[in-house]
């Protein structure tokens, strides 16, 4: 009886996963865009595991976390989702040394989960390392607004956490930002964890 070599099975079987993984996140995507976070968190979850399985690249094993990781802090459970997004920056991280746009991501998502979860020195810290990322990639040029809004979020951390020269300080930028460009509007707004639990508890 002829052995069939296995090597080429696995390739098949990563083959397959890879396309399970695609066809999880596209759903995952829908659902978080019409507002079905509860189906988005079981796609992105069935994302990621094909994604492993399938030997995915680092960054795309990362995208499933995020977004499940998101999903999971819309849907209340914050302890997990701030395991998820840690991971999911990490990997970032581990991919390059240099800041991206998916790494200020990562530290953006966190700061907001973090005051969701008022933890809010902790919320702080994220949202500065951040902003420096933010500043270097032209957030201020390409989306003022949504930098402005990002800077009150900011704000809100310094000052709920004690520090509120620096929050004033903060806050003072943001409004000059809104002063200087006032027929823009912010091309992202974001979604705050503490509001999408409260609708998916309703829901």
């Amino acid at each position: 009886m002829a052995v069939i070599p296995l090597l080429p099975v696995i390739g098949c079987v990563g083959a397959i996963n890879m396309i399970n993984a695609d066809k999880y996140y596209d759903a995952a995507l829908k659902s978080e865009w019409a507002g079905e976070f509860e189906h988005s968190k079981e796609m992105y979850c069935r994302s990621f595991v094909n994604a492993r399985s399938g030997s995915a690249s680092t960054e795309y094993i990362s995208a499933t976390l995020y977004g499940y990781g998101r999903m999971l802090g819309y849907t209340c459970d914050y302890s997990a989702s701030d395991e998820a997004i840690k991971e999911s920056l990490r990997l970032e991280k581990s991919v390059s040394d240099s800041v991206t746009p998916n790494i200020t991501k990562r530290l953006s998502e966190l700061g907001r989960l973090s005051l969701a979860r008022e933890s809010y020195s902790e919320a702080a810290e994220y949202f500065g390392d951040a902003s420096s990322g933010l500043e270097k990639l032209g957030m201020l040029k390409t989306n003022p607004m949504g930098y402005a809004l990002y800077l009150e979020d900011y704000a809100k951390a310094l000052r709920m956490s004690g520090q509120e020269t620096k929050s004033e300080v903060v806050l003072s930028r943001a409004q000059s930002i809104r002063n200087a460009n006032p027929a823009l509007t912010a091309t992202f707004t974001p979604i705050y964890y503490e509001e999408a639990c409260a609708n998916s508890k309703q829901s």
